[in-house]
């Protein structure tokens, strides 16, 4: 088996499609990653914080080039719902509510100098809730489109001989910042890395500090496939919101051999309280990269 790197900095490895597919049970990566909120909603929730961010890519063996522009495009669907039983005059009545949201992002990313970069992403969304009682009647609506901007600042560090890369985030968006360190390790054909973030949102009139920590793997199965999972954990610090726990993955595929063209699906469950909560969704990205002489300016 070979590994190397491409044009992109990432992992290449050849090796027969038997032994891949053999090995391709393995799990993958893990950023418990943090950075991008889209806090000012109020329907945000420690739980949805934890993946409500644009991830540190562990994947990456070297900084980015200069003069890097990267684009990427995302939808995904959040089904959510809950069944209770409610007291009435004559007993107890079974109340239904579900909840289907549907969003939209875009995001750039752009390498000002080697391993420094600065990103803007926004998001869309609309939610159709419907609520109804045992033998009543049914209601359904559908909430505005929320809009969120948010921009964050990273630096990647030049990996170590022995395979070992930091990255720190900042980030911030409405009503809201953050900061994460992350450390990865290459162990052919895995990336193994873990994060610890910190964040401040505001919603509504509450105030709500929280850490997370988050490990993982990366699976690179050959020279176009790479497969992530990530678990991690977010606690607020006060007020009344209980721990969040989240497990997600992704399956990219590369589109060309210098992995500048990717598409991608995802999902996660989160974990919170009483809530459980789940999303997929489909994901498109592309790189310009400049060339070799604009980038030695």
């Amino acid at each position: 088996m070979k590994v190397g790197c491409n044009m992109g900095g990432r992992w290449l490895v050849e090796r027969p499609w038997g032994a891949a597919r053999a090995r391709f049970v393995a799990f993958g990566v893990v950023w418990a990653l943090l950075g991008a909120f889209w806090c000012s909603a109020p329907v945000a929730s420690a739980a949805a914080a934890v993946w409500e961010r644009e991830p540190i890519d562990a994947i990456r063996i070297d900084p980015p080039q200069r003069g890097r522009f990267e684009l990427s495009a995302a939808l995904e669907l959040a089904p959510s719902g809950w069944v209770a039983w409610i007291p009435a005059a004559d007993g107890l009545v079974a109340y239904a509510e579900a909840t289907h949201r549907f969003s939209g992002t875009v995001g750039v990313r752009y390498t000002v100098a080697p391993g420094w970069s600065v990103a803007v992403g926004a998001k869309a969304a609309v939610t159709h809730l419907r609520e109804a009682w045992d033998g009543g009647d049914e209601s359904q609506w559908y909430k505005t489109p929320l809009k969120v901007t948010t921009a964050s600042v990273q630096y990647d560090a030049p990996r170590w001989p022995r395979g070992t890369g930091v990255s720190v985030a900042l980030r911030a968006g409405p009503r809201s910042w953050g900061a994460e360190l992350s450390l990865s390790q290459i162990r052919d054909p895995l990336v193994l890395f873990g994060s610890l973030h910190v964040n401040r949102e505001a919603v509504g009139s509450e105030r709500v500090d929280s850490v997370g920590l988050g490990v993982g793997a990366a699976f690179v199965a050959n020279e176009r496939v790479t497969l992530r999972t990530t678990v991690g954990l977010t606690s607020p610090l006060a007020g009344l919101r209980a721990p969040a726990t989240a497990l997600s993955w992704r399956v990219g595929y590369f589109l060309d051999a210098q992995g500048d063209r990717e598409i991608a699906a995802f999902g996660s469950w989160t974990h919170q309280g009483q809530e459980l909560a789940a999303k997929i969704g489909i994901e498109w990205k592309v790189a310009i990269v400049p060339s070799p002489k604009m980038a030695m300016r």
